[in-house]
């Protein structure tokens, strides 16, 4: 919590006023459904129901895009988008952009297909290109035919919200290729420069794509293409239908450890919250075997004994914890942690659920 000194004007008034800035606030965009039993397409089911739970659904607002007039709840995309924009010794606004799709090719010497078009449909064209160059693996995937279906037309956006998860994109990131020559290169060898070079796009388009998407530390990474289409589809998919906590994400956090505390003293269990440690490594309980012994790196070097742990690690951290355990069951999971890690690498804000 940052607290705001006087101002010279309200010092001049001869007035204290107290105010205050809480973290986050405005922050932590998620999807939401009121009722996540209702068959929700949200992509996020489990904080819907984690918020239905804590009882904490008055405090859920939307989070508007556009930073005018707020659109009404039943038809966010109905209020022109005025977000301003300035590149190249332009000034205008997206709804003008949109008007005026000439603007694009005038200041990036667009070529052949990319003109007329901006960075979120050049993106979407990259997408629906590799959803084509693999459209068997997808129906292989998925051989209700449904699913693939759906995925493929890009249209339904209810339904794409909850089949694109984070399942689906892993299997994206792993296992969708692009054809360089006679040679099919999986999507998390190509670097983002990388695949529009292989694609045919022209230097013109890669720095619009660069300079103008709004996530240039995406497009500039060292991470594959996969982690950045997943960021850049996603983020265009859900970016009208986003909600916030209205005193910001630790609102939720705070809520939670109170209802594990009053949960824990109804049991007669003893609860503790150990911050600013680290996972280092996890072993199996020799005394008990279906237990784990959990070794944090802190001030004390604390060891807790477990029989579940949920962790959600950046890449590095996952890669560092040494999980050991002789049974094959454990090595195939080691195993698996290891590709979901390089298969992000470069991402670095990622977070892996373990």
């Amino acid at each position: 919590i940052i607290n705001i000194k006087d101002t010279q004007e309200t010092m001049e008034k001869k007035e204290r006023i107290e105010t205050q800035i809480k973290e986050e606030e405005g922050a932590m965009r998620f999807t939401y459904n009121k009722n996540p039993d209702s068959g929700s397409k949200s992509n996020m089911p489990l904080l819907s129901g984690l918020i239905k739970e804590l009882e904490m659904e008055d405090e859920v607002i939307r989070f508007f895009m556009e930073p005018q007039k707020k659109p009404p709840a039943e038809n966010p995309g109905s209020v022109p988008n005025c977000n301003a924009r300035y590149f190249s010794g332009n000034h205008f606004t997206e709804w003008y952009a949109k008007q005026n799709p000439t603007l694009w090719k005038s200041m990036f010497n667009l070529e052949r297909d990319e003109e007329f078009k901006s960075a979120g449909e050049i993106v979407r064209d990259i997408y629906r290109k590799l959803l084509d160059h693999n459209r068997s693996k997808l129906l292989s995937k998925y051989p209700h035919r449904e699913k693939a279906e759906v995925i493929i037309a890009q249209e339904n956006k209810e339904l794409l919200r909850e089949y694109e998860n984070t399942e689906y994109w892993a299997f994206f990131r792993n296992e969708f290729t692009w054809s360089v020559g006679i040679q099919e290169i999986y999507l998390n060898k190509f670097s983002m420069q990388t695949l529009l070079t292989a694609m045919g796009y022209s230097h013109g388009c890669r720095m619009m794509m660069v300079v103008t998407e709004g996530f240039l530390f995406v497009n500039l990474s060292e991470g594959n293409v996969g982690c950045v289409l997943q960021e850049l589809i996603t983020f265009d998919l859900i970016w009208n239908n986003l909600f916030q906590f209205k005193k910001g994400w630790s609102s939720l956090v705070g809520k939670l450890k109170r209802r594990l505390k009053e949960t824990s003293q109804k049991d007669g269990v003893e609860l503790e919250f150990q911050l600013k440690s680290r996972v280092v490594k996890i072993t199996d309980d020799e005394e008990e075997g279906s237990n784990l012994i959990v070794e944090t790196q802190n001030n004390n070097g604390d060891l807790y004994t477990a029989k579940h742990v949920v962790m959600a690690l950046p890449p590095k951290a996952a890669e560092d914890i040494d999980i050991l355990n002789e049974s094959t069951s454990s090595n195939a999971n080691k195993e698996k942690i290891k590709k979901i890690c390089q298969s992000v690498e470069g991402i670095h804000c990622t977070k892996i659920n373990l």
